[in-house]
């Protein structure tokens, strides 16, 4: 008989390790969707659609983990009662999620239709941005028909692997483009400020950048092999959907661990001044995933800066060290 994924040592780690990283990134969506409603919502006047769109996005992340979870812990207990939360938690994430994408979609394209651009400026500013947005489409499109596929609806898997495969070939390309964006700017960073500062910008922005987006390069390889593994049968995609994930899994978890230590440093400094801030009497202001706070106690500032900018860190290294686990399962199994 089939060797059953969650009795194999390494399906059994990733699978874990995924669950974990969907529960830290459960309370860490909670605290950004209950932090979007405060912020987005202090002046009435000014809702508009853009606030729903932001809304939908943040809830359906959040339905994103939850079915994460469910469908790990489907995999390790094989009770049909996590397959079908897992199934219900895709379909309602992509039906908010999708809405959402399109519209940010329409909003980078009609953005530029009164612009003049050079091909170049658009390729190296622009394309990266378009192109994501027409990958999460297709990406979420893919969990919405797995979400059907999970729920009994076997005839929607190859539609499934179908669509991520469109979105993980979109995403490589759009993430290529990036890595050159990311060095062009360097380029034009290290001539405006000379050579003293090439070690900074190497240690500050270019490693840092290019690690994420070789990282996640190398996911969305993983995932376009792993797609057309489901729609050809393939041994050889499955394998090298494992080759690529373990080497991105492993990037992407120190990147976190990276990204972890720069955001604690720079919290430190920030706690330095709220305290100041708190003492003068006056709201100190800061952001936090581009939306901008006013922070007015020291524990309003752990709750609404330290804590998410913690557990987003933290459900980053655990998912994708659960993907370069995952891939080495991937990559030996035989059958």
């Amino acid at each position: 008989m089939e060797e059953k994924p969650s009795r194999n040592m390494f399906a059994k780690g990733g699978l874990s390790l995924l669950a974990l990283g969907g529960l830290l990134g459960i309370f860490c969506q909670t605290l950004y969707f209950l932090i979007t409603v405060e912020t987005q919502t202090e002046n009435i006047e000014e809702i508009s659609y853009r606030l729903f769109l932001t809304l939908f996005e943040e809830l359906g992340m959040l339905f994103m983990f939850f079915a994460l979870v469910f469908a790990c812990f489907f995999f390790l207990k094989e009770k049909e009662f996590f397959q079908k939360y897992a199934g219900s938690a895709l379909v309602t994430g992509g039906v908010l999620l999708i809405p959402a994408v399109l519209f940010s979609l329409y909003d980078s394209v009609s953005v530029l239709k009164d612009q003049t651009i050079t091909a170049r400026a658009f390729v190296i500013t622009n394309l990266p941005g378009v192109m994501t947005h027409v990958s999460k489409v297709y990406l979420f499109a893919g969990a919405l028909l797995l979400g059907i596929y999970l729920l009994n609806r076997r005839n929607a898997r190859k539609w499934a692997a179908a669509f991520f495969l469109g979105g993980c070939a979109v995403g490589s390309i759009a993430l290529a483009v990036s890595m050159y964006s990311t060095y062009d700017s360097y380029i034009f960073l290290l001539e405006m400020y000379g050579e003293p500062t090439k070690d900074t910008l190497i240690s500050q922005f270019l490693f840092p950048d290019l690690l994420r987006l070789v990282s996640w390069f190398l996911i969305m390889i993983g995932g376009l092999f792993l797609s057309a593994f489901y729609i050809r049968d393939r041994t050889t995609f499955r394998k090298w959907a494992g080759r690529t994930w373990v080497f991105g899994g492993i990037a992407a978890a120190f990147y976190g661990f990276l990204r972890l230590g720069m955001e604690s440093r720079a919290v430190r400094n920030e706690i330095t001044s709220v305290r100041q801030s708190i003492m003068e009497l006056t709201p100190y202001s800061t952001s936090l995933k581009d939306q901008i706070l006013t922070i007015e106690t020291l524990r309003e500032f752990y709750v609404k800066k330290m804590m998410p900018l913690y557990l987003e860190n933290a459900w980053w290294i655990a998912v994708f060290a659960g993907i370069a686990v995952l891939g080495i399962f991937w990559w030996v199994r035989e059958r």
